[in-house]
């Protein structure tokens, strides 16, 4: 039996097909149809990838490190100084930032990155802002805009509980008046106010049985001084605690002046038993010298016994003072 072998032949047709191109921007390769080295052409593409990555590596570290092409906040610092925009972290919200609390007026903004100074004029249409100092003040040199800051005790002339600020030549400091004085215009003075008395006014002396202590039956202690020119037109007298002690079995005060020691008041008897409704009061009106002070006395007289031997009592008296304008 024969065997026969059938030898086919397979016929293949050549085909035409391009060689390698390359892309637009970065030139990989782009093998052909026809090209049969892909390996090599495939290590070329990532070498080239490599190298670029590398360079764009480079170039973002250096726009964000404080070189001439920085753009990072951190390395940008403004001739306005360190208080603006302290806390910004990139170039856009800086920029927002100065936006909303600088307006440099006819002078733009100053930007300094790295040593490169890059300068321009911007219009902002917010108004200006600026951000707060814990008793702080912000002063703008006139010329170059620079806005420097500092303390308000810088400026602040006031050293004392109640002093005030007022205006002479400069910002100067008026210092408190006394207790019941009030602050009155006043042109002849430098400061145009001074603090004057109330006129009329009312003053008080709180004296106790030791005030009068004294081995007789009769002392004055000075209740108030008048100024040259100032008067008198009331007193008003009140004990909160009945004098007496030892065998004394009167005590009375009155009010006036030496040599007429109840010229504003007649004597008073404190030795009776204190009450609300238990005053005295008199009316007068005198002015004692024009000229010099004067003191005001008030006198304790005791009787049966002298008046270091009291050892209660205590009195209010109240002298109403005027000046003549």
């Amino acid at each position: 039996m024969r065997k026969y072998v059938l030898f086919g032949i397979l016929a293949v047709s050549a085909v035409a097909y391009g060689a390698t191109t390359f892309t637009t921007y970065y030139s990989f390769n782009k093998p052909g149809d026809d090209d049969r080295n892909y390996g090599s052409l495939i290590r070329d593409n990532w070498d080239k990838v490599d190298s670029q990555l590398k360079t764009n590596e480079t170039s973002i570290s250096d726009h964000i490190s404080d070189t001439v092409d920085a753009h990072d906040a951190s390395a940008i610092s403004a001739v306005a100084g360190a208080n603006l925009c302290p806390t910004q972290t990139d170039v856009q919200s800086y920029l927002d930032c100065l936006d909303a609390t600088f307006d440099p007026s006819a002078s733009g903004i100053v930007l300094i990155a790295g040593s490169q100074t890059i300068t321009g004029f911007k219009t902002f249409n917010v108004t200006p802002k600026f951000p707060a100092l814990s008793n702080g003040v912000m002063s703008i040199t006139n010329g170059d805009g620079t806005i420097t800051t500092g303390t308000f005790g810088d400026s602040d002339p006031l050293t004392t509980k109640g002093d005030l600020m007022v205006y002479e030549t400069d910002s100067t400091r008026l210092g408190v008046g006394t207790d019941s004085q009030v602050l009155t215009a006043d042109s002849t003075d430098s400061k145009g106010v001074v603090w004057a008395d109330l006129n009329p006014r009312w003053r008080k002396s709180t004296l106790t049985f030791s005030d009068f202590s004294s081995a007789s039956t009769s002392f004055s202690v000075t209740g108030v001084t008048l100024q040259a020119g100032e008067g008198v037109d009331a007193v008003l007298i009140y004990h909160s605690t009945s004098f007496g002690g030892g065998t004394i079995s009167a005590y009375t005060v009155e009010v006036g002046i030496s040599g007429a020691e109840d010229k504003y008041s007649s004597a008073y008897d404190v030795f009776q038993g204190v009450a609300g409704t238990t005053s005295h009061s008199s009316s007068t009106l005198n002015v004692p010298n024009y000229l010099a002070t004067t003191d005001v006395i008030v006198t304790a007289r005791s009787t049966g016994d002298n008046l270091d031997q009291a050892s209660t009592g205590s009195v209010d008296v109240y002298v109403r003072t005027f000046t003549l304008p």
